[in-house]
């Protein structure tokens, strides 16, 4: 099939979905005219496929699907006369006046699980086909640990600092559940150069948050990770992930993290939804909802609402750490063959077969 794909390919998250999508589209021997959002940031073995999917572009099928991989307020640019598919990944659940008159731009949607399309049948987008094409990871470079890693419990967060991810929430969790004389440590990789670069007192606000805890001596923060082997080599020597994030859109890091063998505490809502189970991760619920707003990401008051992660949720995930932190003391803590195997239904093959069918079936 020939494919028109306006996507970033970078190492954020829409860069990295970006690059996955056009690998797996074309190895598995379809046509990619690639046309770049933003500056491009890929791995060297990656260049000749590129420069080839942008050589693609000069002379592109321009009657074929034209599919735009990027954020629900920006998706206007399609390129041809075939059929304009929109693919955002969002975590409100109410669109405002922008959003929606760029959804309702398209000729068909593709969105990475169930929730996101409730969110747009709820806001009055169903006359078009909505297609549910879940996102996928390499385990080629997230392949599962042979043994659990030895050393300190060690819980790992993946995230760029943001009111949304539940950090501070995350923060408490880890000072109410454990003392700076428990051999346990937490790993916060959450490098955000766009906010430090854009507003770094609230990027200051937050690392200073974690290094005046009085957990600090048992709190590593890592700003940058130069690549997915890096990222991969750190999950796999943590034994529990943390993602407790009010919304999210899908989650890597947590699909990464299952895929390795780890535990990971989750809040159950919104686009996880889509591959966590109560089998293979160790879920928080949350049934109450408060209004989407942050002041730095999300300024309107028209967004909708995300759940609420208030004391019970707080409280529940204080016990599951220290299970998990337990388990590990009474050498009981295994490797999370569930989440293995409930990772390895979600690769980027999967995704790329799925999102060619929704294109010849739309």
């Amino acid at each position: 099939m020939n494919i028109n794909f306006t996507a970033p390919i970078n190492s954020l998250s829409y860069g990295l979905v970006g690059l996955n999508v056009l690998l797996s589209l074309v190895k598995a021997g379809h046509s990619v005219a690639w046309f770049p959002i933003g500056q491009t940031e890929a791995p060297p073995e990656t260049h000749d496929t590129l420069r080839a999917a942008m050589l693609n572009g000069q002379c592109p099928d321009f009657d074929a699907p034209s599919v735009r991989l990027f954020h629900e307020n920006s998706l206007a640019q399609h390129v041809g006369r075939g059929k304009r598919i929109g693919w955002p990944i969002f975590e409100v659940n109410s669109f405002d006046r922008t959003r929606k008159q760029h959804l309702m731009g398209q000729d068909e949607l593709i969105v990475c699980s169930k929730w996101a399309k409730d969110v747009c049948l709820d806001n009055h987008l169903g006359l078009m086909p909505i297609h549910v094409v879940p996102l996928g990871v390499d385990t080629n470079i997230f392949y599962p640990k042979t043994a659990p890693y030895f050393g300190p419990t060690t819980f790992i967060h993946i995230g760029k600092r943001e009111y949304r991810k539940s950090q501070y929430e995350m923060l408490q969790c880890f000072e109410k559940a454990f003392r700076p004389t428990d051999n346990v440590k937490l790993i916060v990789v959450w490098g955000s150069q766009i906010l430090k670069q854009t507003n770094p007192q609230e990027h200051d606000r937050w690392t200073h948050l974690f290094t005046g805890s009085p957990m600090a001596s048992k709190i590593e923060l890592v700003e940058w990770v130069e690549s997915q082997q890096q990222v991969a080599q750190m999950l796999r020597e943590a034994d529990c992930g943390l993602f407790l994030s009010k919304s999210e859109g899908f989650n890597l890091g947590l699909l990464e993290s299952m895929a390795v063998g780890n535990f990971n505490i989750v809040l159950n809502a919104t686009g996880p939804t889509e591959f966590i189970t109560k089998e293979s991760c160790l879920l928080v619920e949350s049934t109450a909802c408060e209004s989407i707003y942050d002041g730095v990401w999300f300024k309107d008051a028209d967004l909708g609402t995300w759940h609420a992660f208030g004391e019970e949720q707080i409280n529940r995930t204080v016990d599951l750490m220290q299970y998990v932190f337990t388990a590990k003391q009474d050498e009981m803590l295994y490797i999370n063959k569930k989440a293995i195997d409930r990772a390895s239904q979600f690769t980027w093959e999967a995704t790329a077969n799925k999102l060619v069918r929704a294109l010849s079936n739309g």
